[in-house]
Formats: C-alpha cells, structure tokens, sequence
C-alpha cells in the first residue's frame, strides 16, 4: 500500500511538472551536407537530472545539393529517458537522449541511424520560456554519415 502512495505521488508531480519541447534545425551544412531536423515531444521532469519524454518524434533530411535528398527519417517514441550515466567531455550541464531510428520498413521514411539529442539542463528543468541551443549528433546515418547540428529550442 505505501508502495502504491509514493508511486502515485511521483505520478501526480510528473503530470504537474509537464511541458513540451520544440527543437528546429532549417538547415545547417556539416561534412558536406545540409542537415535538416526538428524534435517534437512532451516531458515531464522528475529530477535536475532526469527527464522523461511521454511522447517525442525525430524527423531529419540529409539533403546532398539543392535536389537529392540524401537520407529522410523519423522515429517517434513513447517514454524516453536522458541517459542517467552521461559524463560530458564537451556538453557539461547537459541532458543527454539516445535515438535509434530505424526506418528499413517505411517507405516514406527509409532512413536509419543514431541520434543524440543534447539539452541544457538547467533550461528544460527550469522549463524557460526564452529560447535556447540544443544539439544533435547523428551517428552512422545510413551506415555512412555522422555529423552535428544545433537545434533552436522552445518549451511551451
């Protein structure tokens, strides 16, 4: 019974402290190609340090040129948690979100992958309403790209 109590209570604080972030790449160029990107997803925060997404998509375009889509995926989750073990060399005070998109299957969306999604600690956990920079690494895009990109963000 107390079990229950203090899991509906972490669930009730979870459901008040909710927002949803909006991140936006219109297209920046990294080895050679022209990356566009958007993540779409509501969260909630349960700690300075843990943050967990009821429901986020990815959607990316690698363009090569101006009329060759090189890779276009999306992948769309439920309940995705920052890497809790993430000790940044580079993006310290950051949150840290691992994608697997893995599109063999669709046709609209073929592309496969690794993301990375980075945030700003203090400003998703402090849900800011000014606009901040966020990152995305992508890894081993179609087996054969890998890149950074920095992502416009909003929480609303």
């Amino acid at each position: 019974m107390k079990a229950l109590l203090i899991l509906f209570s972490i669930l009730l604080t979870m459901n008040l402290h909710g927002a949803t972030l909006n991140c936006v790449q219109n297209g920046q160029e990294t080895q050679g190609m022209l990356v566009k990107a958007e993540v779409d997803g509501d969260f909630s925060v349960v700690s300075k340090k843990e943050v967990i997404f009821t429901h986020v998509t990815f959607d990316y375009t690698i363009d090569e040129g101006e009329h060759y889509s090189w890779s276009k995926g999306r992948e769309t989750l439920s309940n995705l948690v920052n890497k809790l073990n993430y000790r940044p060399r580079k993006y310290i005070g950051h949150l840290k979100f691992s994608v697997l998109v893995n599109g063999y299957d669709r046709e609209e969306y073929p592309g496969f992958g690794y993301l990375e999604l980075i945030v700003p600690s203090d400003k998703i956990t402090s849900f800011t309403s000014e606009s901040f920079t966020s990152y995305l690494i992508l890894t081993s895009m179609d087996d054969h790209f890998g890149g950074t990109i920095s992502l416009d963000c909003k929480i609303k």
